[in-house]
């Protein structure tokens, strides 16, 4: 298996390919600075849990939606059932989310090795140094 080159190992230890789940989130209307503010209180609590190993966002550079993206990327499927499992990660993303934003639309993805520039080879060596 191919893709067992750029997985990882999750909490369970089995390998298996990296997966990105990518928030696309509208503020609302005249809220972006309301959103940013509530983001700040509760980063630390959506960053803490052990299975996330990477959480990061960005703005559209244009002024178009969505507004915001937002990617929390997991060693493997399991992990990322168990961060959103949590009940603190719940509350946020499913109760006070919606009510911070216009628009979300949620993406779950797989990494690939059709393009290994930066990606794949960044994913890879970032495995191991991990024992």
């Amino acid at each position: 298996m191919l893709w067992a080159l750029f997985g990882g190992r999750g909490t369970n230890e089995r390998i298996s390919p990296v997966i990105k789940y990518v928030y696309e989130i509208d503020y609302p209307p005249r809220g972006k600075d309301k959103y940013l503010e509530w983001v700040q209180s509760i980063a630390d609590a959506l960053q803490a849990p052990p299975e996330l190993r990477r959480l990061a966002s960005y703005d559209n550079a244009y002024p178009a939606t969505p507004h915001r993206v937002v990617e929390f990327t997991f060693d493997s499927p399991q992990d990322a059932t168990t961060y959103f499992g949590r009940k603190e990660i719940g509350l946020i993303v499913q109760s006070e989310l919606p009510t911070h934003s216009a628009n979300i639309r949620i993406k779950v993805l797989a990494l690939r090795d059709d393009y290994i520039k930066g990606t794949v080879a960044e994913t890879v060596a970032a495995h191991q140094d991990q024992p």
